[in-house]
């Protein structure tokens, strides 16, 4: 695969971006989808999604992307837009891949989830604190997220909005700057910006404390195959 730049006004922002994240055609094995009313390629959903950046003009911009050669290519009727709700700076935006749901986070803690209808996005949940958020994760299935703010509160809750557990964390002269589900959503990993590294189980309990370095953690991502695809063949 090969990414190309264009160095011209077309492939330029006029503000700072914060936070990018990329998603795929839905995925077959998507739980919104009906097995038997789903003939979708898999291998094409991968060449083709959906880039959502969020910058310092308090915007989310999704533009549709492909890598697809041939000029028999179908993109859809609109391929950019441009979300406008929140009214601080963009910190995080973040997909949800099995349920095609964005979630973009604010400086100030705001957070909003997104979903695609037709031609048009909307707003699904909106989740305030007041708290500055400092890191945040879907889980790999989609139906889960993990919200960990500044002043030690998490927040675990499903993809609906509903809450399943909440605790707040004190961890001496740092906090959490990382955060990620194991495959089986049966603990969340969180870093620090102490070096640490704490493992919560499925009731918000500590179940492990582990120093891992004297710099702070600023990304995790927990790695597993089968929630990989393989990779298209553009040959093809």
């Amino acid at each position: 695969m090969h990414a190309y730049i264009e160095l011209s006004n077309i492939a330029r922002t006029d503000s700072i971006i914060q936070s990018l994240s990329w998603m795929s055609g839905i995925p077959k094995s998507s739980p919104l989808l009906n097995n038997d009313d789903n003939n979708t390629n898999r291998s094409t959903n991968f060449h083709e999604g959906w880039l959502a950046t969020g910058n310092t003009n308090h915007i989310i911009s999704v533009t549709y992307t492909s890598v697809k050669s041939d000029e028999t290519a179908i993109e859809p009727d609109r391929t950019n837009f441009n979300l406008r709700a929140h009214r601080t700076e963009i910190r995080l935006v973040s997909w949800n891949i099995p349920y095609q749901k964005l979630a973009t986070i604010d400086e100030k803690g705001v957070i909003f989830v997104w979903v695609k209808h037709d031609n048009r996005w909307s707003l699904e949940l909106i989740n305030d604190r007041s708290q500055p958020v400092t890191a945040m994760a879907w889980s790999h299935d989609g139906r889960m997220t993990i919200i960990c703010y500044e002043d030690g509160f998490i927040l675990a809750g499903s993809v609906t909005g509903q809450r399943y557990w909440s605790t707040v964390l004190n961890v001496p002269q740092a906090k959490v700057s990382a955060v990620t589900w194991m495959p089986d959503v049966s603990h969340a990993i969180l870093g620090t910006t102490s070096g640490q590294l704490i493992v919560m189980d499925h009731h918000g309990n500590t179940t492990e404390m582990l120093p891992i370095s004297t710099q702070s953690i600023r990304q995790l991502i927990y790695s597993c195959n089968k929630f990989y695809p393989e990779a298209p063949d553009n040959s093809k």
